[in-house]
């Protein structure tokens, strides 16, 4: 999970894996975090918001993946596979999203961009 300003936790949320704030510094609720660190401020973190940026370019010259607007109030119990999805409201993930998806040995992993104005 990647945050600019800050990262607030308002509920019993669990991030399995790393959680960086980069330019910001401040992680407030702090989660637990299995299997990860907390980068407030670092230089991991910073490198991750240049590759967010570099995605982000990405993902915006692509085509959106069929729906074109995924519009929807709650994402949370929905497989994805690779793919753009963009929506034009807020999304909520309240239970497990699922990004599966199966690939040849060697091959690269398949990507998905979520693109939420």
């Amino acid at each position: 999970m990647l945050g600019s300003t800050k990262v607030t936790n308002t509920g019993a949320s669990v991030i399995t894996g790393d959680l960086g704030v980069s330019p910001g510094s401040s992680v407030t609720g702090t989660p637990h975090v299995i299997d990860g660190t907390i980068y407030a401020a670092k230089a991991v973190a910073a490198a991750a918001q240049a590759a967010l940026g570099t995605a982000y370019t990405d993902a915006a010259g692509r085509t959106p993946t069929t729906p074109a607007n995924f519009s929807s109030s709650n994402l949370g119990g929905k497989s994805l596979v690779p793919g753009v999805y963009k929506a034009t409201s807020t999304q909520l993930l309240w239970v497990v999203m699922v990004l599966a998806a199966r690939r040849p040995l060697g091959a690269p992993s398949p990507s998905r961009a979520l693109a939420i104005a």
